[in-house]
């Protein structure tokens, strides 16, 4: 995605989103039209366990509550910035002002 990230910066983001659905497009046809079989693949495995519908609808509130901290500290602004200056300074005493 870096080779169009810089002139697409000028597209207006609908525009860029019907690009993308085009390219994906193009490349599950061209996926599919190079395959070696011509038989449609058996997604069903067979033998494999099978969910129960009570088996993924229950939720482990602590999971979701860990995850919550966990994004939260991640989009932490006061957080980030402390980052970026400690590296900031780490490069500068590492490498100097060359």
């Amino acid at each position: 995605f870096a080779m169009v990230r810089g002139p697409a910066r000028f597209w207006d983001t609908e525009t860029l989103w019907y690009i993308m659905i085009a390219c994906v497009i193009m490349h599950n046809m061209i996926i599919d039209n190079e395959r070696d079989e011509d038989v449609d693949f058996d997604y069903d495995q067979g033998d494999s366990e099978v969910l129960r519908k009570e088996d993924y609808q229950r939720r482990d509130k602590h999971v979701l509550e860990k995850f919550l901290k966990i994004h939260k500290e991640i989009e932490d602004q006061q957080a980030h910035e402390q980052l970026r200056d400690d590296l900031v300074k780490y490069l500068w005493a590492l490498h100097g002002a060359r």
